[in-house]
């Protein structure tokens, strides 16, 4: 992993191939050693390391072809494959500030007829798919040879609970580049191989299931037999021993009920998932800090009824099982508010970062995104508001004038009068408090949330997949929009805060406007013609019932953030087209970001 980490890319060629023995090399002992010691795992990962240790092997015997040859393996292997993505689906494994590993616009023309001379001889699966699989990328015309190379090889990785987790991936890109090439007859090839796993007896391991169940449903494959798979996977889960292992398969049972349109089975695995999730709850508070997570068990719970349409619900008594979770869940949130401790940190905010980076450095992934989700300084709205209020009283002569606020690009977006009664309701008070939160938001954004993010993101690699298991462990996030908020997170993770808030900000809008709905509140508008227009996010904030459904913190966060012209009103500006390229990745946006992550990891009960 050193060894990838350090592969700085160059673009000028350190060997010409043109002479290269590519059979000799194949048969050489180098290479038969990496392959018997990468092989049977099917894990890139373990490739590259092998490639690597015979590249250090090459070069200590002065062999510099192979050397070149095998480092060049080496940095392939290091690509992590998006399978989804359809023109660049690969990123690199590590980037750092000594540069980053290798990816496919860093080779030459040579070293991409080297791939050439390769793949023609290489017998491994892993090998062969990753080397075609390159070439029907980088190759100019592209020969769609190639792509058939890359799909066949693909194919032939075994399917097995002990193989998945590396092969999922390749699985799932023979899919798209069968579709993309409309190879139509490889795509059914794939659908029944799918198929065959999910209704053979030899294979019951609930995760391996799962897994292909949701490949083939997420991929658009289950025009036959879904009533099938959804009763297969049913009957699977009743005969599963663990407990998470019953609520996967039931939960994938429920989507692919829904997929044959019997609402009833569908509502039925849900209600049985979210007693499964309550059951969890309850063993979870007898462990030492167990109430936080039993709480997140319970929303999930809630979730998962509150997902069940309302004619499905009488039946199966979802309503009271509702209100029952959410009486539960309030109890056990008093004894987690009541063991908060307040956080302050100083301006000087140096030593915090260091602190900021030890906290969640060498930690696994899900203990480094709870600390990165928790390290939050906010004091609250109402601790905000006094503090405003404080420094206006203290410094009079401002306020007692009115006041404007300008866009960066010159436009009046908002005024306020004098200030007078120092209330909720006064716009110079709102103004002042607006400028308190932004000092806020700007120390935790640099001082937290930069130096944090870069942390995690250098020390674990994540994809849209892991930010969708979040989602929909989450109850904030409402249902079938888990998504569209994975990929909005993955893309903020990544770094691409352009799409991040183009894909998140409107969910938050959808996410508010669904749970004030199931509050019982009208979000919409019906005009004296019938015609109902749905009310934007500048208005459900202001719904009196917002505070009970939201709490008061986050809807002052979600107020000043997205729809305040006070501060950075990232919705709006969004809407009308006036959010700039610098603007997405201000502080405001790197906090909304963050925000849009927090809260379905960390929701507070409520």
């Amino acid at each position: 992993m050193i060894a990838v980490y350090r592969m700085m890319v160059v673009k000028e060629d350190v060997f010409d191939f043109s002479d290269f023995d590519f059979p000799g090399f194949i048969k050489g002992e180098l290479y038969k050693n990496a392959i018997s010691s990468a092989n049977g795992r099917f894990d890139y990962g373990t490739y590259c390391e092998e490639f690597s240790k015979a590249a250090e092997l090459a070069k200590s015997s002065g062999d510099t072809g192979h050397a070149e040859a095998f480092r060049i393996l080496a940095g392939l292997c290091s690509m992590v494959l998006c399978p989804e993505i359809q023109q660049n689906p690969f990123k690199p494994m590590l980037v750092g500030p000594e540069g980053r590993s290798l990816l496919p616009e860093d080779l030459s023309e040579k070293q991409v007829s080297f791939l050439g001379g390769l793949t023609d001889v290489v017998d491994d699966v892993c090998v062969k798919a990753r080397l075609a699989e390159l070439l029907w990328l980088m190759e100019r015309p592209k020969n769609k040879i190639r792509a058939l190379v890359a799909i066949e090889s693909y194919l032939k990785l075994p399917l097995s609970p002990e193989s998945w987790v590396y092969v999922s991936a390749s699985w799932t890109r023979a899919i798209v580049l069968s579709i993309s090439l409309r190879e139509w007859d490889k795509v059914d090839l794939v659908r029944h191989k799918l198929l065959d796993v999910l209704f053979s007896d030899e294979y019951l391991d609930a995760g391996f299931l799962v897994g292909v169940a949701r490949v083939l449903r997420e991929r658009r494959l289950h025009v036959e037999r879904t009533f099938d798979v959804a009763e297969r996977l049913e009957l699977i889960a009743n005969r599963a021993k663990g407990r998470v292992y019953k609520i996967e398969l039931l939960e994938e049972a429920a989507e692919w009920f829904g997929l044959a349109k019997v609402p009833d089975r569908k509502a039925i695995c849900l209600v049985c998932a979210a007693d499964l999730y309550a059951e969890e709850a309850e063993e979870c508070l007898s462990a030492e800090g167990g109430a936080v997570v039993a709480c997140v068990r319970l929303e999930v719970a809630i979730k998962k009824c509150r997902s069940i349409p309302r004619e499905q619900r009488s039946g199966l008594n979802v309503d009271n099982k509702i209100y029952r979770l959410g009486e539960r869940q309030r109890e056990i949130g008093i004894s987690v508010a009541e063991g908060m401790q307040e956080v302050c940190i100083s301006s000087d905010v140096t030593e915090f970062v260091e602190k900021v980076k030890r906290g969640v450095s060498g930690k696994d992934v899900i203990s480094a995104l709870i600390m990165f989700v928790i390290g939050n300084a906010f004091p609250g709205a109402g601790k905000v508001r006094d503090q405003a209020v404080s420094i206006m009283k203290n410094h009079p002569i401002r306020w007692m004038f009115p006041g404007r606020r300008f866009s960066s690009d010159g436009r009046l977006v908002a005024k306020h009068p004098p200030v007078s009664s120092y209330g909720k309701e006064d716009k110079a008070v709102e103004r002042a408090v607006a400028e308190q939160f932004r000092i806020y938001v700007n120390l935790h954004a640099y001082g937290f949330i930069y130096h944090a993010l870069l942390v995690i993101r250098n020390e674990h690699w994540l994809t849209v997949d892991d930010f969708e298991y979040l989602a929909r462990e989450s109850s904030l996030v409402p249902g079938g929009r888990e998504k569209m908020w994975a990929i909005g997170l993955h893309a903020g993770y990544e770094g691409d805060f352009v799409v991040a808030l183009h894909v998140l900000v409107p969910q938050i809008e959808n996410m508010v406007r669904v749970h004030l709905k199931e509050a019982g509140v009208s979000t919409s508008t019906t005009a004296q013609d019938g015609v109902e227009t749905e009310n934007g996010l500048s208005a459900l904030v202001k719904c009196p019932e917002a505070v009970e459904v939201f709490g008061e913190d986050l809807l002052f966060e979600l107020k000043y953030l997205l729809c305040s012209p006070f501060y950075s009103n990232i919705r709006n500006e969004m809407a009308h087209g006036l959010l700039s390229h610098d603007d997405c990745y201000s502080e405001a946006s790197l906090y909304c970001w963050w925000l849009s992550l927090r809260d379905p990891l960390n929701k507070p009960p409520i």
